[in-house]
């Protein structure tokens, strides 16, 4: 007589004695993502956040702009400012955790760097460029204002450092740029 190569009785599924710790360790790498940082900066002392915006076709200010983790600004005023010369300010404890707080929101710290070249879509507009150190990493963003494929991320993060360290009172007022436009195109 051949004996069938199944059973007819039903057999009992006995799971591996490691699945619940796989569970675990499974669950644990999607709440950690799979060892990608989260965008927090842990040593606020290590934070070195470099910002400029760079010339356009018309009066767009340009000036350099650089925050340390003991809450130092550099301001550096180069052309189209009220001040072109350099100014130290200090940040108190609540514009340096809304600066940080910026710059995780918008996910720099956990995308690659971000640089196009040759993004041209609309000509003679002006740039930024942020560099972001932290926690042993560094990140930085080019964004050519003319480029539409750049990152939606760039635009709220510049404006945000601009109004958080209030770069207003060394670069002036929009009208003062419209004098220096309107006396370029004086004879």
């Amino acid at each position: 007589m051949v004996k069938p190569l199944l059973s007819t009785t039903a057999t009992r599924y006995m799971p591996h004695p490691l699945t619940p710790i796989l569970r675990l360790a499974a669950l644990a790498l999607l709440l950690v993502g799979c060892g990608r940082s989260s965008g927090k900066i842990v040593d606020t002392s290590s934070v070195r956040i470099e910002f400029r915006r760079d010339a356009c076709f018309g009066a767009c200010p340009v000036y350099r702009l650089t925050v340390t983790g003991d809450r130092r600004v550099t301001f550096k005023g180069e052309s189209n400012v009220a001040i072109t010369d350099t100014v130290h300010d200090t940040l108190s404890v609540a514009q340096f955790g809304a600066l940080l707080h910026a710059v995780e929101v918008s996910g720099i710290l956990t995308q690659a760097s971000y640089d196009k070249p040759g993004c041209e879509d609309v000509t003679d507009m002006p740039s930024a460029r942020i560099d972001v150190q932290g926690d042993g990493k560094t990140r930085y963003a080019s964004h050519y204002f003319g480029c539409k494929s750049a990152p939606k991320s760039l635009a709220p993060l510049e404006a945000a450092i601009d109004s958080i360290v209030g770069v207003e009172r060394w670069v002036g007022p929009d009208s003062l740029r419209s004098a220096i436009l309107d006396a370029r195109r004086r004879p």
